[in-house]
């Protein structure tokens, strides 16, 4: 009999479970149509319609990682609404199954949700990223004007025997403000210049100071080759290699030896356990016998209890980004307290 149960448990959850995502989805995607509603239109309206359908697709697997949170837990509440309105659970208490073996079945549900999840955030959303960037700035129609006006940040680089760093950086655009390039094998000689721009398909450096030893000489205008500095890449390319951390894929951020990669793995693991943390603490308490005349209120205070693990995973990565040297054990401590709490939950869940 119980074989048999978590059988029709395992089908009618994952039924439900792959209606909800795809309804969930859809609400965000219809949501984001909606919030940039004009462009869109004028996306569908014009000779472009297919790159708008080519980036929503490509944005797809961002859309059903908002969603996936959730989608499993609330699986388990409709199914289980319907077994509390039929007295199936009162008559499997009564026969000595506890709920949490009558749902063991959207745990293994759960846990492969989340490991999907993780596959999706590490390895597919990242690689997308580029390609959905590119796709935006031609949707948008964004010139490399506008794009100097995206937000900068600070970017190092190296290229064959040279130092690069900027101290306000827009990738996208070609441009990198507040510039300091050396050579590893001229530790006397140093250059400081306004800006680094791509122009016309060429490198040029604006204002430029160069210091060799106790000597000053200043550039109104030249090139990192008439300066002895090395910088192979072209604009695209080096936007490509100063993609931000959390754009990369773990393999990507170990490779590159990034300084924050153990702390957006531990934060990426994070997030995929969310569909089975949310279901040990929702759950629980929808299944109180207590709430079984008003489901509804029911079902609010059981999603309630689902935001919980949503609220500890936001604390963890706002305690990551100042976390020192042992993101790990800062990651480990917070997951394990949660998840023996959710277990917990769980394996005292009563009608």
């Amino acid at each position: 009999m119980i074989r048999t149960l978590d059988r029709h448990l395992a089908q009618l959850g994952f039924s439900r479970w792959v209606m909800l995502l795809f309804l969930g989805t859809f609400l965000v995607v219809l949501g984001d149509f909606i919030g940039d509603l004009g462009t869109y239109l004028g996306a569908l309206a014009s000779s472009r319609w297919w790159m708008f359908l080519l980036y929503e697709v490509v944005r797809l697997p961002g859309f059903v990682l908002i969603w996936l949170p959730l989608s499993t837990v609330v699986a388990a509440m409709l199914t289980a609404s319907v077994m509390i309105s039929q007295g199936t659970l009162t008559a499997l208490g009564a026969a000595g199954v506890a709920p949490a073996r009558v749902f063991r079945a959207f745990i293994v549900l759960a846990v492969l949700t989340s490991v999907g999840s993780l596959v999706v955030a590490d390895q597919v959303v990242p690689r997308l990223i580029p390609l959905t960037e590119r796709l935006d700035r031609a949707l948008t129609g964004k010139s490399v004007a506008d794009l100097r006006n995206d937000r900068p940040r600070a970017a190092g680089w190296r290229s064959g025997d040279t130092v690069w760093s900027a101290v306000k950086s827009r990738p996208a655009a070609g441009l990198y403000n507040g510039l300091a390039a050396f050579r590893s094998d001229q530790s006397k000689r140093m250059l400081n210049a306004r800006s680094l721009e791509w122009v016309d398909g060429a490198w040029l450096l604006r204002e430029v100071v160069l210091v060799e030893g106790d000597a000053l000489r200043s550039y109104a205008l030249t090139t990192p080759a008439a300066m002895g500095l090395t910088l192979k890449q072209a604009a695209p390319e080096l936007a490509e290699a100063l993609r931000a951390d959390e754009s990369r894929t773990s393999d990507e951020l170990f490779a590159a030896r990034a300084p924050r990669r153990w702390q957006i793995l531990c934060l990426r693991i994070a997030s995929a356990l969310l569909p089975l943390l949310c279901l040990l603490y929702g759950l629980p308490r929808f299944v109180c016998w207590r709430d079984k005349s008003h489901l509804g209120v029911t079902g609010a205070k059981a999603l309630l209890w689902a935001l919980v693990p949503l609220l500890a995973t936001g604390l963890l990565g706002r305690l990551l980004v100042s976390a020192g040297a042992q993101p790990v054990f800062l990651a480990a401590g917070v997951l394990g307290a949660v998840m023996t709490v959710g277990w917990l939950r769980w394996h005292r869940m009563r009608l």
